[in-house]
């Protein structure tokens, strides 16, 4: 058997021998701790590489925790099995159904087109609208679903911009044409008596050769032309691509329902530190927080992504081609047309979504007095909003004729008649919920919730965090954040999102109580940094859908997404320390975090034994 056969046969079953041997080499860890400590850190080594290399698939993983926990004595079953029930899954529950109802009556397509009319039809201002309409919708939408959305509508207007270039070509491409072919008639007419004579022939004859060489150059220029046209073509793709994919992430990270990820961290952090961890950290606060730094960050990426494929001088470029400008604006208003005026159903919905923001803004404002403090003890939480909202959305009915009916009056004059109420479709049936609902995002939260309870039970958190801290005294706590953040935002561009916050978050929280800061340092920094991955097609799901188009490439992402990366970890340490101090009482540690006389350490600050 030759030594390529066997690497060759490794490879095809590399999945199954990861699936077997790691168990298998990371008994010692087992076997020399017997503790809780290295038995949940075993289990946790096991789900990080299955969740690394998909040698199992990521929802089967997640089923590890009911398996081992109890068996190592770690949880009892009961205590791991509640993980995968706690509120944050019924708050993504409940705002999906509302994001599927939204998809299923096609109102996102409207309001993204709709809004592309606003913004006229240069390709820089274009790809802007583009990409804030792409991350107000991934605020509310999975960014997959978003993504799924606008890539079409991008592709579409930039093959638009295309034509419209390449036409505006034709013109003085025909023109030259007609020059020569006018210039060989004038030289083939008299051709008897053109020959006739030596000297004319011979006049001819450097005539012809001149006009060869003439058509041969016009060609070559004309094929150089036609290749910058189809340079700009494809880079221009390129960049609207990657303009609304990473619009689509950024947009994510503004809301707690924006993507799952935020999502676990909440959970994870609830079940640290209990629920009174959660007054601070409610839909308000983050989205005040994250707002502001989501539309500054959408900014630079718009004006990275141009320096990269096209150029800043179109930002003040005056000369537009008119015909270009106006088919585009023709395409997104032809598409905008043939949408059918805004239904009933379609009315209703968009009540609802308005409903549950209002709601959601409503329960905790900290300016005035929340609705929440109109019921006992303040228990309402934000996912008591999105299945009040979720159950109208499958009990509203889709057509006015089930309300007509009350002011009816009877067709039949004279005669007694009783307008009885028609029965009508709700907005969104279960059959339609069932079949588009990730069903297997809920046991990729209910695992991160149960590794975080089991990391604070075992001792797992407080053990690593010692440790850590260990080993960076005297370095700034600032410096540590900075670095902890570049880390994870590098690391989740080879495993998915949520699989990088449910490891690391709960063992990075002990960090936090070592080093004698607010955890809402570590949750922000953690979190907010798992969702800057921008440089592969395996990072998130978005990514992988630019791909499908055909026209980017590996080194396109990776040099565009890598400077990416670190632009926003910046931006991100900036904003934590110049906003989050404020919104979130960030330099003082709340009482339910204190632990073992933890005090306050300056974050301009080092670390020295004395502090510990």
């Amino acid at each position: 058997m030759s030594l390529s056969y066997f690497f060759s046969s490794l490879w095809r079953f590399r999945k199954s021998a990861i699936l077997l041997l790691t168990p298998i080499l990371l008994l010692p860890m087992l076997i020399l701790g017997n503790s809780k400590v290295s038995s949940c850190g075993y289990v946790i080594c096991i789900m990080s590489v299955y969740w690394t290399t998909e040698a199992c698939p990521l929802v089967v993983t997640s089923l590890i925790p009911l398996l081992l926990f109890p068996l190592f004595g770690i949880q009892t079953a009961d205590e791991v099995s509640m993980s995968y029930t706690r509120h944050t899954c019924f708050l993504f529950l409940g705002t999906f159904i509302l994001c599927i109802a939204i998809e299923e009556w096609n109102l996102h397509r409207r309001f993204s087109l709709r809004v592309l009319l606003l913004f006229g039809s240069k390709p820089c201002w274009i790809m802007l609208g583009m990409m804030f309409i792409t991350g107000f919708l991934s605020m509310w939408l999975s960014n997959t679903s978003t993504c799924a959305l606008m890539h079409p509508i991008t592709v579409a207007i930039c093959r638009e911009i295309s034509t419209a270039e390449k036409n505006r070509q034709e013109p003085h491409k025909n023109k030259k044409n007609k020059d020569v072919s006018d210039n060989v008639l004038e030289v083939s007419d008299n051709t008897e008596d053109m020959y006739n004579n030596p000297e004319v022939t011979q006049f001819i004859s450097k005539n012809n050769n001149d006009d060869k060489l003439k058509v041969q150059e016009d060609n070559e220029l004309e094929e150089e032309s036609s290749t910058k046209i189809d340079g700009k073509s494809t880079n221009l793709e390129k960049s609207m691509l990657l303009a609304v994919t990473y619009a689509s992430t950024l947009g994510g990270i503004c809301t707690i329902v924006g993507t799952p990820t935020n999502l676990v961290a909440i959970g994870i952090f609830i079940a640290t530190f209990g629920e009174e961890s959660g007054q601070d950290l409610n839909f308000v606060s983050w989205f005040i927080f994250c707002l502001p730094m989501t539309i500054i960050l959408i900014i630079i990426t718009w004006i990275w992504v141009l320096c990269r494929f096209r150029s800043l001088g179109q930002l003040r470029s005056r000369n537009t081609n008119t015909t270009s400008s106006k088919r585009i604006k023709k395409l997104i208003q032809a598409n905008y047309d043939k949408l059918a005026p805004m239904s009933f159903g379609e009315i209703c919905v968009v009540i609802h979504f308005l409903v549950l923001i209002l709601l959601w803004f409503l329960r905790d404002p900290k300016i005035i007095p929340g609705w929440r403090d109109l019921f006992p003890n303040g228990y309402a939480k934000d996912s008591t909003t999105a299945v009040l909202v979720g159950m109208c959305v499958f009990l509203f009915p889709s057509q006015s004729s089930s309300f007509t009916w009350i002011w009816k009056k009877p067709k039949t004059e004279g005669k007694k008649e009783y307008c009885l109420p028609t029965t009508s479709p709700a907005l969104l049936s279960w059959k339609t919920f069932q079949q588009k609902f990730p069903w297997d995002v809920m046991l990729l939260l209910g695992a991160g919730f149960s590794l975080a309870g089991a990391c604070e039970n075992s001792g797992l958190s407080e053990w690593f965090g010692r440790n850590l801290t260990a080993g960076l005294r005297g370095t700034p706590v600032w410096i540590v954040l900075l670095v902890v953040s570049i880390s994870i935002s590098l690391l989740t561009e080879f495993t998915s999102n949520v699989a990088t916050t449910s490891i690391f978050l709960p063992i990075m929280i002990g960090l936090s109580r070592d080093l004698s800061i607010n955890p809402v340092y570590i949750l922000l920094i953690a979190t907010l940094s798992c969702s800057f991955a921008f440089s592969l097609p395996i990072a998130t799901p978005p990514n992988a859908l630019a791909f499908t188009f055909g026209s980017l490439r590996v080194t396109d992402m990776v040099t565009t997404g890598l400077p990416l990366n670190f632009i926003c970890v910046g931006i991100l340490n900036a904003f934590i320390h110049m906003t989050g101090v404020s919104i979130f009482h960030l330099d003082v540690i709340p009482a339910w975090a204190m632990m073992n006389g933890t005090y306050v350490v300056p974050l301009n600050s080092t670390l020295t034994p004395g502090q510990n």
